[in-house]
């Protein structure tokens, strides 16, 4: 009984130092070892062995098998998806409710359109009018807004008059929203297209066990191929194209905790949010020690079928939080 008690600690060792050479540091592998040798001479409880599994290659194996669960559940990847429109857009919403919203809540996806104040005014900007009315588009545009909230619930309007030149601001505040809702994945798309969600969970559960960030799109730049993708004071940086692309929640919360640097694009920036965005993300890798992983996919994408429109059913509705 005594051999056999003695082989049986000797597996123990092997499998111990095994795993201790694949995940662990020489210093902790040389206490682990002096630890199991005192172990097996009896110098040593199996408890103070137990407390060393948090620190050692038995501890990260342990870790390892917990995120390889949670990479075989994407199912437990909670995502929001935003699609920008601007507040004449209702045709185009609506037909982001019929074909792309059941995809989305049929794998309990959030679904939110992020829409700019109404800006149909030709009046100067900084004319000092006490009292001046808004126009009568923009009027219409704002009631009907609210009234098609009213129905579906599914509208977020961010601070920032609708115009195209403003549409960073308008991409910086949803980044917020998503951020304070606490999720994992924060897709964008235009209204034109949906967001594929068995491909996104895919390309992030599979990198789950990596402490990388994640700027995920369907087409990638340089940053370099056009004069124009340059900023203000000549910043390159690699960007998704604007169509679809997502990024981790601790990547949008950097860019959001740095609202200064976010905000001030007339240092840096262009017109355009998705090349702003891929400074945005340059900017938080270079001064946060944020590390992260471009991932290009360009069955991200789908395109809404003109043809299919009729087929669909009526769009569903729901509140937002």
């Amino acid at each position: 009984m005594e051999k056999q008690s003695v082989r049986s600690k000797s597996k123990v060792v092997a499998t111990f130092l095994v795993t201790a050479v694949a995940a662990a540091s020489m210093i902790t592998i040389i206490g682990s070892v002096w630890q199991v040798s005192n172990w097996t001479a009896g110098m040593v409880s199996t408890e103070d062995i137990l407390s060393l599994l948090p620190t050692t290659a038995a501890g990260a194996l342990m870790v390892a098998e917990s995120k390889s669960a949670a990479i075989s559940k994407p199912n437990d990847i909670s995502i929001l998806v935003f699609t920008h429109s601007h507040p004449v857009g209702r045709k185009l919403r609506d037909k982001q409710r019929t074909f792309c919203r059941p995809m989305y809540e049929s794998q309990g996806i959030k679904h939110v359109f992020a829409v700019g104040r109404p800006s149909y005014d030709s009046r100067p900007r900084d004319a000092h009018v006490q009292g001046q009315l808004a126009t009568k588009k923009e009027t219409n545009a704002a009631n009907q807004l609210m009234e098609e909230h009213e129905k579906y619930g599914d509208i977020f309007i961010t601070l920032n008059r609708d115009h195209y030149r403003d549409k960073s601001e308008k991409l910086l505040s949803s980044l917020q929203y998503a951020v304070q809702q606490g999720v994992d994945f924060i897709l964008k798309t235009d209204d034109e297209y949906c967001a594929d969600i068995e491909v996104a969970k895919r390309l992030i559960s599979v990198r789950q066990d990596s402490q990388d960030e994640i700027y995920m799109g369907i087409s990638r730049f340089n940053g370099h191929e056009y004069e124009i993708m340059k900023g203000s004071d000549g910043t390159i940086a690699p960007f998704m194209s604007g169509w679809v692309f997502g990024v981790s929640r601790n990547l949008a919360k950097s860019i959001v905790d740095n609202r200064l640097h976010s905000m001030m694009i007339a240092s840096y920036g262009t017109s355009s949010d998705d090349a702003n965005l891929g400074k945005w993300v340059d900017w938080s890798i270079r001064n946060h020690n944020i590390t992260v992983d471009y991932v290009v996919d360009s069955s991200l994408r789908i395109n809404i079928p003109e043809d299919e429109m009729k087929m669909m059913k009526a769009p569903t509705q729901f509140k937002m939080k």
